[in-house]
C-alpha cells in the first residue's frame, strides 16, 4: 500500500517526465525492491546519516565491534563520505567484498546464498552481511 502511495505521487508531480531521477532512501530491500520495480532506470542513493551507519557496520564486520582498528576505519570512510570523496570508498578493496547473503533457513550460516551485490555502502541492513575475501 505504501509503495502505492508513492507510486501515485512520483506521478502527479511529474516523476517520469523528469530529466534525473532518483531514489532516495536508507537501503532497506522494502524501499529499493519497489523503487527498482516502480522506477525503473531511476538512480537509487542512500541517504548520508544511513551510508554513515553502514560503513560503520562494515568496519565491524572486518575488523571486530568496538576495536580501535575498526574505529579507525570507519572513521576515515566516513571523512571520505563526508568530503564527496565516494571513488576513495567503493575503489578501496579493504582486503574483503561486503555482500548481501539470504539466508536459505533460520540458523544458516557459511553455507547462505549468495544475494545480490549490495547496492547500500556497506551492505544491506536488512539482510545478514557477510564479509568474504
Amino acid at each position: 500500500m505504501f509503495a502505492q502511495r508513492v507510486y501515485r505521487e512520483a506521478q502527479r508531480r511529474g516523476f517520469d517526465a523528469a530529466g534525473r531521477r532518483v531514489v532516495l532512501g536508507d537501503g532497506a530491500p522494502w524501499i529499493w525492491n519497489p523503487a527498482g520495480e516502480q522506477f525503473p532506470g531511476a538512480t537509487e542513493i542512500v541517504d548520508v546519516y544511513h551510508a554513515r551507519q553502514h560503513l560503520s557496520d562494515v568496519a565491524k564486520a572486518l575488523y571486530g565491534p568496538g576495536t580501535d582498528r575498526a574505529d579507525a576505519w570507519a572513521r576515515q570512510r566516513k571523512d571520505e563520505l563526508d568530503d564527496g570523496r565516494l571513488r576513495a570508498i567503493f575503489g578501496r578493496r579493504a582486503g574483503a567484498t561486503a555482500r548481501c547473503y539470504t539466508r536459505r533457513r533460520p540458523g544458516a550460516g557459511a553455507d547462505a546464498a549468495p544475494g545480490p551485490p549490495c547496492r547500500a555502502v556497506g551492505g544491506c541492513p536488512s539482510r545478514p552481511m557477510i564479509v568474504t575475501s
